[in-house]
């Protein structure tokens, strides 16, 4: 897992940049008019029972904001975002493979919505706020 600066175990001469870059490379990250937040923070990895909880959270942060993510579920998870700032945003979930976003617009910076496990990255605008597009790192939900 990747860490911010500052925070413990962050890498501070320059291999966790080398590595976010290989990886974004990696899935085709090519969306360049957006920023990439980091994860830094996911349940299955960071918590001693994270396999075993029925419950995954996890963390983006970055660019002045963080979009916390919680899924619950097997075959067909429920997955819970909040985002920060709040406000009115749009939320698209890209996944390889399927053609085109999935949007949610929402108001109070939150939502639920249901999705199949896969490969994702989740694309956060502020439309109204001047706040610049942010996208999730992609993981697998």
């Amino acid at each position: 897992m990747l860490r911010g600066p500052g925070e413990p175990g962050a890498d501070c001469d320059g291999r966790v940049e080398k590595v976010a870059a290989v990886g974004r490379a990696a899935y085709l990250d090519h969306d360049w008019d957006v920023a990439v937040l980091d994860l830094v923070f996911d349940s299955l990895v960071d918590t001693v029972d994270g396999a075993q909880l029925p419950v995954r959270r996890l963390r983006f942060a970055g660019y002045g904001c963080t979009v916390e993510v919680t899924t619950s579920g097997d075959r067909l998870l429920t997955v819970d975002l909040k985002v920060s700032p709040d406000g009115p945003v749009v939320v698209e979930s890209h996944m390889p493979g399927v053609r085109g976003p999935f949007a949610i617009l929402w108001s109070q910076g939150r939502t639920m919505t249901w999705m199949r496990p896969h490969l994702t990255t989740f694309v956060v605008r502020w439309p109204s706020a001047g706040h610049l597009p942010v996208r999730t790192a992609w993981v697998p939900l």
